[in-house]
């Protein structure tokens, strides 16, 4: 598996601005000509540069696995339709705004945070066919901006409880590692994207912060 340091749009957030699955990878239309080279190579899928609720908040405004996304509430009906015609499937949200902040996916199940309500937390779990375990991370209810989760292991915000990280293995059935990324950043799902191919992480990532992923992910 890859393991490299980066940015998108110029910024070590990579996991703001972008979503990675096994078969495709959300990008803003600002990512840079050289990041775009590098990436689809990196990750081995296609890029799609997309626009959602007129951002370039792809990782906020999104979750996915494969080739379906949930979506904001915000995102236009025109940039649904842009991503249907080219094989995305999605499906918007009601009620939700920043639903990237609020879930992680990967193909074996996933995290919900507790702001999400039944009706919205079943329509997420029907639309990409996975479980979702409703939990704080770290006393926190941004579940999503505090891990990094693909089929082949996640990272998560360094002050994860015993019980929360006992969850996480429970829901994505992988093992994964408490940390920090970009020189010290708790909140690791805004600093990384990762499948089972690569991971690339934000480049203010230090040496020590890369042991640790690379204790999960090689």
């Amino acid at each position: 598996m890859r393991i490299d340091k980066g940015t998108l749009c110029s910024s070590p957030f990579i996991g703001v601005f972008s979503v990675v699955t096994e078969k495709l990878a959300l990008m803003p239309f600002s990512i840079l000509p050289k990041e775009e080279r590098k990436l689809s190579d990196f990750f081995g899928v296609e890029i799609i540069k997309t626009k959602l609720a007129e951002s370039s908040l792809i990782g906020v405004m999104c979750a996915g696995i494969k080739k379906r996304f949930v979506v904001s509430e915000l995102v236009l009906d025109s940039e649904i339709k842009k991503l249907e015609e080219i094989g995305v499937e999605v499906k918007r949200i009601a009620g939700v705004t920043a639903i990237g902040n609020l879930i992680k996916v990967n193909e074996n199940g996933g995290i919900a945070s507790r702001v999400l309500n039944n009706k919205q937390i079943t329509e997420i779990e029907k639309f990409l066919g996975i479980k979702l375990h409703v939990m704080q991370v770290a006393s926190l209810d941004i579940v999503g901006s505090a891990v990094v989760a693909s089929n082949r292991g996640f990272l998560v915000h360094p002050d994860v409880t015993k019980e929360e990280f006992k969850l996480l293995k429970e829901a994505f059935k992988v093992d994964g590692r408490p940390t920090t990324l970009n020189y010290g950043d708790k909140f690791v799902g805004n600093n990384a994207v990762a499948n089972t191919n690569a991971i690339l992480v934000g480049d203010k990532t230090t040496a020590f912060e890369l042991i640790r992923v690379q204790d999960v992910f090689l």
